[in-house]
């Protein structure tokens, strides 16, 4: 079976939904997965923890930003 190669095509069939969820996304030092993460993301500057942001940890100090989810369909 094969796969659509064409970009332009594939980028025009795209529906994209935004889920109403938001998540906190902050510089960590420990590279471990605690409970209530979402994702443990290592980069070239360092490691970023995502927590789901139902409690407002996006306003605390800690917290660099909050970010939408979406998936593309």
């Amino acid at each position: 079976m094969a796969g659509e190669r064409d970009l332009s095509r594939l980028l025009r069939g795209l529906r994209p939904r935004l889920y109403p969820d938001r998540y906190a996304f902050a510089a960590v030092v420990e590279p471990s997965l605690g409970a209530g993460q979402f994702a443990l993301v290592r980069e070239g500057e360092g490691l970023t923890s995502i927590h789901p942001d139902s409690q407002g940890n996006g306003r605390g100090s800690a917290w660099r930003s909050i970010r939408a989810s979406m998936r593309l369909a």
